[in-house]
């Protein structure tokens, strides 16, 4: 519980940072490099769920599999990082 809590509590204050790194890498990309940058629709991002979850689907029992010398032994750990992640299909 507690490493969950510091987990989240670093994160909270590393997204900030984060969002500037790649802000500024963005747009040295843009100025350095030519790279163009597309904001997709929401039927695309949608298009892109769907299908991404279509992947995590088919390899579930692949991230799943335990195996003998495993000490987390988590009933479904795909699930389980999904819901740490915020994860929405």
């Amino acid at each position: 519980k507690t490493f969950v809590e510091v987990v989240h509590e670093v994160c909270t204050r590393c997204r900030p940072l984060g969002a500037k790194l790649e802000e500024a890498q963005i747009a040295d990309a843009k100025k350095t490099y030519g790279v163009e940058f597309i904001q997709l629709s929401a039927a695309d991002m949608s298009t892109l769920r769907k299908e991404g979850d279509a992947v995590h689907q088919k390899y579930k029992d692949e991230i799943n599999k335990l195996y003998p010398g495993d000490k987390y032994r988590p009933a479904d750990f795909l699930k389980e990082v999904q819901d740490f992640m915020g994860y929405k299909p």
